[in-house]
Formats: C-alpha cells, structure tokens, sequence
C-alpha cells in the first residue's frame, strides 16, 4: 500500500478535466496515448512494461515541476541507481474522494 502525506486538504486541490490535462501534456512534449482513469486522478502513463519492470524503486513525487500540491498535479517516477524516469504523470480530478467525502 501507498500512502500520500497531504501538506494540503484535497478539498484546495485544482480539479482537472481529461483536456485540460492532455494539453498540458501536449506542451511540454509528454505522452498523451497511455491513459488511464483512476478513482481520483487521470492518469498518462509515459512508460509501460519492461520500462517500468527495470526500476528497483517507484517513487511518488506530490509537487513536481516547482509547483505545490494545490496543483493537483502528482508523478510517480522510476529509479534505479541514478538513473531517473517519469513513469506516470496524474492529474487529479477528485471524484472518488468528492463520494466518500460528501458528508464531512
């Protein structure tokens, strides 16, 4: 299991929509063909199979690209020795946690 320290409350994150997302991907040259709709992110993978199989380590980076988490922005990213991949970038668009958390 993973677990993700929020420094800020979801409920301040940016919501995304899948283009929003792709164009932002699209500027800056990342891989928009591998998508995946997760419960609280869409998710564009950059690597798949034997790319990701040959880290040791998969790390998630909650702000990256110099911005905070309000950006909703997260990537996980392979590492072995120093060598470094972005594996996935996700974009959070909080519906699952919108239904569990519509009471609170």
């Amino acid at each position: 299991m993973i677990i993700l320290e929020f420094k800020v409350h979801p409920s301040r994150w940016k919501k995304w929509i899948k283009q929003e997302a792709e164009s932002w991907l699209k500027r800056r040259e990342y891989r928009v063909d591998m998508y995946e709709r997760l419960a609280d992110y869409h998710a564009f993978h950059q690597a798949r199979g034997e790319e990701v199989r040959k880290f040791a380590r998969i790390v998630i980076i909650p702000q990256p690209f110099e911005y905070d988490q309000t950006e909703g922005i997260v990537v996980l990213e392979g590492r072995q020795d120093k060598e470094k991949q972005i594996l996935s970038i996700r974009f959070y668009h909080g519906k699952q946690w919108e239904r569990v958390n519509d009471n609170d």
